[in-house]
Order: structure tokens, then C-alpha cells, then sequence
């Protein structure tokens, strides 16, 4: 009897040939993005977990990068259209490539990043050996300007490739449609990437007023429409608003976010049809600045710089807004331009990290301790620093802080090292989340780079 074959390689063809073909209509009828030109879809890559798609496309007419970047630009949009459509589990998060073997008689083929490959009609074979990344111990921070379209996931997946960082994690998702300030924990920086989860945020955004959505932004489907009057939009009116929406505030969350109800999560019902009960928050507005915005768009809207608490729900915030005005509202921008203190000034895109090499790379990584800037400082003497590391509490004259930064000396007459966190009481150093002997000298010595034939072949993300 013949062995069965596996079913594999025909899942990933229909799902590709089912993103080309749904794609290519949705651009043609609901993109109206002037930059993109006539568009002709020439294949889809999709990697073999689903989670990513490498869309080729060509062009009749247009600029090849301002269709490029239109099209991206999109991305979410156009993801959020594969939804209502793919009957699967997850929707690949799209990257948009021009295809410039539709200029001359090239290749045909590609190597799908993950160890396929798939023709220029869609069609996906598994054939290629998978190539992998030699993993390395990386420590530190890297502020990265979140692009639009990648959930946080997306972007940190690149980047832990880019470095090809052993272990690695966000400090708190970002939307897709949303851009701006994600901090990438990698080695033992992850041991501190829950601070970030706690710390104040800061972002600017557009509300559009007039019109209200399904999911509080532009990806969803128009509910309804208001008139949007002069009195709505006095010095006087939007002072009031802002007032109303500034201190401590009960929010609503949106039925469109991670939040779990019954072990599901809140989209899950939202894409169901289904609307579930949800408790008001306690959420904090630090400060909130709103000013009229020209956008050119028909209706008017509201650029707003928000600073708040973990939990807020800036496109929550933005409907409200709205309707307070009494016209309704929805999110068409969203950057965070600050977190905890690090700023949108310090971050690194995903192109600028391509562009480097390796050692530039790691250049832009800052110490796990940039993680710590509101903690207090201790410093230990060798015999204190070792018997901390070791989780013994060390007594001292230190005042009752919640927050610590404890340094020392660990391999002889190397400088005070970061040795871990914890809290004082009653003149007791007391050790919550430690570093290891092995990660505080990994973290010492600068780890040589490795040369092209040491590296092996490096795998495409």
C-alpha cells in the first residue's frame, strides 16, 4: 500500500492561492490609496506556521515604491478584509514586495523563507532543506519604532532574527495600525520587561469626528454617522471635553481586544457577532491635549496627546470623546511616542536594522538596566554581592523602597555589576528577580560577532 502523503503542502498552496486571489480583489475595490498604482498580484509566500505572508506584486501603471508603500501601509486594512473571508484559524500578517522579475525573464521561482518554495501562480512545494539561524546569548533593550501593519509579535520575531538573539520578548502589545515605541527585551533584560508593562504611556492620535465604527478605528465597518456642528468644536466645548476625560476615569474595554472572558478572548466573540457584558476599568489620564486637526479629510477631527496608565484604551478614549462631543468618533492614528520614560527619539526602525550589519546592530542595544531608571541604586561589596546573588537577604541602612537596583562586584576586580531587583524593609535587602553568574559575564564581555562561515546560512524572517 502507498504510503499517505502529507496534507501539508496542499493546505499551504490553498491558503496561498486563496490570499492571492481575495487580495487582488480587495485592493481593486476597496483601496483607494492614490499612491497605488494598477496592481497585478504575481504570488504569495506564506510560511509553513501561517503566521507571516510575503506578497509579489507588478504594475501596469504607478511608482513602484509609492505602490509599495501604499500597499503596505494597508497592510492591517487589507488583513483585517482576509479575515471576513479565510476560514482559518489566523490570517498571515501581509509584506508587500514589488516584483522585479516582471521587468525581465528571471527566476520564476522563489525560496520561500522557511524552506518552500512558491511559483509566481501561488503554488507552494516544501522541496528546499530548511536552513536555521545559529542563536547566540544577546542582553539588553533595543527601542524599536514599531512599523505599521506588525503586531508586536511581528516585530519582535524580526528583530530577535535580525540579532539572532536566543531569548526574547515586548513589554506590552501594540496594535497593528498603531506605530511608534516598543521596547524588545532580549536575555536577561526579559527578566525585566513587566516594569514596562506597568509604567506610564504617552501617544498622540487622530480622531476622526462624525463617524463611529465596529471596532473604534478604520478597520472596522461604519455603524453610523452624525452631523458634526461649530458648537461641537469651540475652544470652550473641547476644553470641557478634555477636562471630563483627564484624571482618574472608569473605561469600558473595547469588545475588539486580548482581553479573556471564559478562557476566550473578547475578538473572538466580536468577530462571532457576539456582544459579551464587560466591567468598567480604573484607568489614570496623566494629561490630555486636544487641539483641532487638518487632515483633509471631509469631516473634522482631533489630534489628541494622551499620557495614561497600563490598561487604557486609547481607541476606547477616542469614541468617548466623541461622544461626549455628541457626534461620535473613531481612531484613524495611533503612535506611542513614549514609555516609561524612553522616548520615540531613541528608537531604531526595522529598515535602519536591515541596513546594518551585526555589530551595528548590537550597537543599539541598551543595558537591562534602562529598564530600571526609577529604581534606587544599591551597591554591594564582593562578599554581599555574592551572598545576594545567591538569594540571601543583606542588611544595611537603606530606607523602605519598593524598587531596587542592586550592583556589585562578581568576578574579582571587575566593575559593579548589575546583580538584580528588590525591595527594602525595615534595613532588609530583600531579592526578587536575580541575574545569573553566567548572564552577568556574558553581559561584561562584549560577545565577538561571528564571521559569515561561522554563522552558517542565515535563515530570511
Amino acid at each position: 500500500m502507498a504510503a499517505k502523503k502529507s496534507s501539508t503542502p496542499n493546505r499551504a498552496f490553498k491558503v496561498a492561492d486563496q490570499i492571492q486571489r481575495d487580495l487582488s480583489e480587495l485592493i481593486a475595490r476597496e483601496l483607494k490609496d492614490p499612491r497605488v498604482g494598477l496592481v497585478t498580484l504575481q504570488g504569495v509566500e506564506v510560511t509553513p506556521d501561517y503566521a507571516h505572508a510575503k506578497v509579489f506584486f507588478s504594475l501596469l501603471t504607478g511608482d513602484p515604491e509609492q505602490t509599495q508603500q501604499g500597499l503596505n501601509q494597508a497592510a492591517g486594512f487589507l488583513r483585517s478584509g482576509l479575515f471576513k473571508r479565510l476560514h482559518i484559524h489566523t490570517v498571515p500578517t501581509l509584506h508587500f514586495v514589488y516584483d522585479r522579475t516582471s521587468e525581465k525573464s528571471g527566476r520564476h521561482e522563489r525560496l520561500d523563507c522557511q524552506g518552500g518554495f512558491v511559483t509566481r501562480s501561488g503554488r507552494l512545494t516544501m522541496n528546499a532543506p530548511r536552513t536555521r539561524v545559529q542563536r547566540r546569548p544577546v542582553h539588553g533593550v533595543l527601542l524599536l519604532d514599531k512599523p505599521l501593519g506588525f503586531s508586536s509579535n511581528d516585530a519582535l520575531q524580526k528583530v530577535k532574527w535580525l540579532l539572532r538573539a536566543e531569548k526574547a520578548g515586548h513589554t506590552g502589545t501594540l496594535d497593528p495600525l498603531a506605530t511608534g515605541v516598543l521596547p524588545l527585551c532580549f536575555g536577561a533584560a526579559t527578566k525585566f520587561s513587566q516594569l514596562q508593562l506597568d509604567a506610564p504611556k504617552t501617544y498622540e492620535a487622530i480622531v476622526q469626528l462624525g463617524i463611529t465604527t465596529t471596532t473604534g478605528d478604520a478597520e472596522g465597518e461604519v455603524l453610523a454617522q452624525s452631523a458634526v456642528t461649530p458648537e461641537m468644536l469651540t475652544p470652550e466645548r473641547l476644553a470641557q471635553v478634555q477636562a471630563q476625560f483627564t484624571g482618574p476615569i472608569a473605561q469600558v474595554p473595547p469588545m475588539y481586544s486580548a482581553l479573556k472572558k471564559d478562557g476566550k478572548a473578547l475578538y473572538e466573540y466580536a468577530r462571532a457577532g457576539i456582544e459579551v457584558e464587560r466591567p468598567a476599568r480604573q484607568i489614570e489620564i496623566y494629561a490630555l491635549n486636544m487641539a483641532l486637526a487638518l487632515d483633509g479629510q471631509a469631516l473634522p477631527a482631533i489630534k489628541i496627546i494622551v499620557s495614561c496608565s497600563k490598561g487604557t484604551y486609547i481607541r476606547t478614549l477616542g469614541e468617548d470623546i466623541g461622544a461626549a462631543l455628541g457626534c461620535g468618533a473613531h481612531l484613524t492614528f495611533l503612535r506611542r511616542i513614549d514609555t516609561g520614560g524612553l522616548g520615540i527619539e531613541r528608537c531604531v526602525t526595522v529598515a535602519q536594522l536591515e541596513a546594518m550589519d551585526e555589530d551595528q546592530r548590537l550597537s543599539c542595544l541598551l543595558a537591562p538596566e534602562a529598564l530600571l531608571a526609577d529604581h534606587l541604586n544599591i551597591t554591594l561589596d564582593a562578599e554581599g554581592a555574592a551572598r545576594f546573588l545567591s538569594g540571601v537577604r543583606r542588611r544595611g541602612t537603606w530606607p523602605d523602597t519598593q524598587a531596587v537596583a542592586v550592583y556589585g562586584p562578581v568576578f574579582g576586580a571587575e566593575p559593579a555589576a548589575l546583580l538584580g531587583v528588590g525591595h527594602t524593609v525595615a534595613g532588609e535587602l530583600i531579592p526578587d528577580r536575580l541575574l545569573s553568574p553566567l548572564e552577568i559575564q556574558q553581559i561584561l564581555q562584549s560577545t565577538p560577532s561571528l564571521s559569515s562561515t561561522e554563522a552558517g546560512i542565515l535563515e530570511t524572517p
